[in-house]
């Protein structure tokens, strides 16, 4: 099945849910996708929603550090056009302390506030938002 993607601007955050099997390259088009969005929408604030899709879990530690440092990059470009202070918190079926720490600590190595839990009430409190957006 392929990645479907739902793009809702809220008042205080952008929230984006993938739906379908995700790949590598998959992801890497949603992303750009929903950077742009966020850009359009001048919303800094990202909830990126993976808990209908599948194929996350296997993801490799590779594919994930390939995937984070696009997004870094995507980041970077739309910061460079103005978007400051973005924040992107992630939410899957499950949290997975080992690679998702990992994930973590290459986004902020590289000077990107991301979360990634499996609880979306915690997503939404780390970017400083609420869901009624």
């Amino acid at each position: 099945m392929p990645v479907s993607l739902q793009i809702i601007p809220h008042p205080t955050y952008l929230h984006a849910t993938l739906t379908g099997e995700i790949t590598p390259p998959s992801a890497k088009q949603a992303l750009a996708q929903i950077l742009d969005a966020a850009w359009d929408n001048r919303q800094p604030h990202i909830l990126i929603d993976l808990r209908t899709a599948s194929g996350v879990q296997n993801l490799t530690v590779v594919d994930r550090f390939d995937l984070v440092t696009y997004l870094v990059d995507l980041v970077r470009e739309a910061r460079s056009k103005g978007l400051l202070d973005v924040r992107v918190a992630q939410v899957a079926r499950e949290y997975r302390a080992d690679v998702d720490t990992f994930s973590q600590t290459v986004a902020a190595n590289r000077g990107l506030a991301l979360r990634i839990t499996a609880d979306l009430d915690e997503a939404l409190a780390w970017l400083g938002v609420n869901g009624n957006g």
